[in-house]
């Protein structure tokens, strides 16, 4: 005994915790950069690891920050932490690309407490999305004077304190290639004027504009040889009084507009819309158009007793034939039906209720008058894609045996709906 105390670790042990200290106390070989954005790419929508990985590395900061801040929304009650953010880091200014503001209400005006200079520091917002807020005072004036590069505006149940607000706030952004309005609530303006458009707005967008004064429209469809045509519309017919807008919107557009999107979502039928002595629903200006989407939300059973089902050919037949229209190829037909399931008898509980659309059945299909719809899709047009649910075998035997050129013509196409719609 030499008074030394003897260790109980195996040798093997001791090996292994050497290497292992070589290893740490070693310089690590850096991984090449595109294969650490590679990587961070694939975390673009998990921020706890995205903010992880921006704490490992600085080189993998800049990679985790486009990730996690490119699209930002910013409700009212985050404004205070996020400008603290952003004067800590000012760089982080140049990731953020696409900008929500948002509030609690439309009329609500906790954005005028706050000079709203943060946005001078967003100089790569392309999208900018107002949404449920009153655009106004110190807010108002801010955006007029920020986010120079903006490609994209939106603007849903927000509220101005004039018509003229709007028009001003679009037309402040000279790159501006897109505008989608919604549910707007505005006073009628007296001195309202007719600025010209953003030179490069090709793509407008209109839902719910019940609440729009008439004469909103007419600074976009005013002639002007600077601009670039409207080649793309959506629009969404939610009352009869939207046809006005509707027409004169397709009055000005037609000979330009490549592609149209319709969304049908009123009480009244279809057929409605086509006599209304008023203001008729028609695509006859449409002479360029390329592709056409209609969605039709009907608050009937699909079934041959429905009103609507004989005006969505009669709606197709207003399009211009060749050689005015040549360049028509693909239509679009997506139905929201009411479907109640008679087999469950639990369906029927709600009866008087209100029950939530939901896609059309492929069986239900059949009640289509599928020969006038092949009348239509024989003067030129090249596909016709259906969308609805479940089996699709059944409706293709069934026009096959009614419609049996149509089905020769390899035109047709039956495809999956989304549940929350096309």
């Amino acid at each position: 005994m030499n008074g030394t105390r003897r260790s109980n670790r195996r040798p093997e042990m001791d090996v292994r915790d050497r290497k292992a200290a070589s290893i740490a106390r070693s310089p690590s070989m850096p991984l090449p950069p595109e294969l650490t954005d590679r990587i961070i790419g694939l975390l673009h929508h998990d921020y706890p690891s995205l903010a992880a990985c921006a704490l490992t590395a600085t080189s993998w900061l800049p990679a985790a920050r486009y990730h996690r801040f490119r699209h930002t929304h910013l409700p009212y009650s985050k404004l205070d932490a996020f400008k603290h953010l952003l004067h800590g880091a000012p760089q982080l200014g140049l990731c953020i690309q696409s900008l929500r503001i948002s509030s609690s209400h439309h009329m609500s005006n906790v954005w005028q407490h706050d000079p709203c200079s943060f946005l001078a520091a967003l100089p790569a917002v392309t999208q900018l999305q107002l949404h449920n807020v009153r655009v106004d005072g110190t807010l108002y004036v801010a955006l007029l004077a920020a986010l120079p590069a903006t490609v994209h505006l939106s603007l849903v149940r927000c509220s101005f304190a004039d018509l003229s607000d709007v028009v001003s706030l679009a037309v402040s952004f000279p790159l501006l290639e897109s505008l989608a309005v919604s549910s707007l609530w505005t006073p009628q303006s007296s001195k309202h004027a007719d600025p010209p458009c953003p030179p490069r707005l090709h793509t407008v967008a209109f839902d719910h504009i019940a609440s729009l004064p008439a004469d909103f429209f007419h600074w976009l469809t005013q002639p002007n040889d600077r601009r670039t045509p409207i080649e793309r519309l959506s629009f969404g017919i939610s009352s009869e009084q939207d046809l006005g807008p509707l027409t004169a919107l397709l009055s000005a557009f037609g000979a330009d507009l490549q592609h149209l999107r319709l969304r049908v979502h009123i009480e009244t039928t279809l057929s409605r819309l086509l006599d209304n002595p008023a203001s008729t629903l028609s695509l006859a200006p449409c002479t360029a158009l390329r592709t056409l989407s209609l969605q039709l939300d009907l608050g009937e059973l699909c079934v041959p007793a429905n009103r609507s089902l004989p005006a969505i050919p009669a709606l197709l037949a207003q399009l211009p034939l060749p050689p005015a229209a040549p360049f028509l190829t693909d239509l679009t037909l997506a139905l929201r039906v009411d479907d109640v399931d008679t087999a469950d008898l639990r369906a029927l509980d709600s009866e008087c209720g209100v029950r939530a659309l939901s896609p059309v059945r492929f069986r239900d299909l059949r009640a289509l008058d599928w020969p006038a719809l092949g009348r239509v899709l024989a003067r030129g047009v090249r596909q016709l894609s259906v969308l609805g649910r479940g089996d699709r075998a059944a409706l293709e035997e069934w026009v096959g045996d009614r419609c049996p050129e149509l089905a020769q013509r390899g035109v047709l196409s039956f495809m999956d709906a989304p549940l929350e719609g096309p």
